[in-house]
């Protein structure tokens, strides 16, 4: 049975592009992943929410561990730097991470 991992991370609006670049192209690199599913980035659409939501589907709970403590896991969430070589800025708070299992999914045809 499949599960879907979320993760709501708070970017601050002069951050939106620079973040979304970086989850492109980590995604890019996860396609191959042992039991990787799918993936999304959810940009909020009110101006004022900050909190974007991360969406990763896995085969199983043991494909999701097995990224969380991969290289490339740890290659895709280690230190960051911006343009000029600094410390990237932090997230606003903690991201909340939570895990949930697929009891049903529908694709649509859309028409």
């Amino acid at each position: 049975m499949s599960i879907v991992v979320t993760n709501e991370i708070s970017i601050h609006e002069d951050d939106a592009a620079a973040v979304a670049a970086r989850f492109r192209a980590n995604g890019s690199r996860m396609g191959d992943l042992e039991g990787f599913e799918g993936f999304d980035l959810l940009q909020p659409t009110e101006p004022a929410d900050n909190r974007w939501l991360v969406v990763t589907r896995w085969r199983d709970q043991s494909s999701y561990e097995a990224w969380v403590h991969s290289h490339h896991f740890n290659a895709s969430h280690g230190h960051k730097v911006d343009e000029e070589g600094g410390p990237a800025r932090k997230l606003a708070k903690a991201p909340v991470v939570r895990h949930y299992k697929v009891a049903h999914s529908q694709e649509g045809n859309g028409r």
